[in-house]
């Protein structure tokens, strides 16, 4: 568990300096990304999930939006 509130703080870390850059330099892609992982740590840190198994539940979650919409 401990390692994966690291993991979780890691990857908001990671995110939030993603976002910085991606500011700097006006690139959207990388600001993106870094708002994901930002967010994927974030629910790792709540969750005790692994990345994996939080990015398999948001892909199953977007499926069944998309096919409703």
């Amino acid at each position: 568990m401990n390692k994966l509130i690291t993991e979780g703080n890691w990857n908001e870390f990671k995110g939030i300096v993603k976002q910085k850059y991606g500011n700097l330099v006006n690139d959207d892609e990388t600001w993106a990304e870094g708002k994901a992982d930002e967010i994927i740590g974030r629910i790792q840190q709540e969750t005790g999930k692994t990345k994996e198994q939080i990015d398999a539940e948001l892909k199953k979650h977007y499926e069944a939006f998309r096919t409703r919409h």
